[in-house]
């Protein structure tokens, strides 16, 4: 999977169900369980590559930080926002040109590989 494909699929995410992290994410699971084992893989390897580089700047994770001392998994999840607000927020966020509110986290889409393999292993134990 390369990195464009990784950002078309972030575009499915049905910003309609804010609030419900599984409806949000699910037409993402979906179009991932139809893919080869590699491609999700390379989806969750390509996200946690994006948050390792995020949490490599400074000024990023003192942003994320701004309302006090987070965990490093709190801070994994703050950082899941930049992600799924697309390619350019990203590249604001990594930057500089836009701060994090670190009111908002959406871990959600660390667990849409996971939900994807686990789908299509089911279709093929139910064949």
């Amino acid at each position: 999977m390369k990195k464009n494909d990784f950002w078309n699929l972030l575009n499915l995410l049905e910003w309609k169900y804010e609030g419900d992290d599984e409806q949000v994410t699910k037409p993402v699971v979906r179009a991932l369980a139809r893919m080869d084992e590699e491609e999700i893989f390379a989806f969750n390897d390509i996200a946690k590559k994006l948050i390792a580089d995020l949490e490599k700047e400074k000024a990023v994770r003192l942003a994320a930080e701004a309302s006090g001392s987070v965990s490093e998994e709190e801070l994994r999840k703050i950082l899941c926002v930049a992600i799924v607000n697309g390619r350019k927020y990203y590249e604001d966020v990594r930057k500089g040109k836009s701060r994090l509110n670190p009111d908002l986290e959406f871990g959600s889409i660390l667990t849409v590989a996971e939900k994807a393999w686990a789908v299509k292993a089911e279709r093929r134990i139910t064949g």
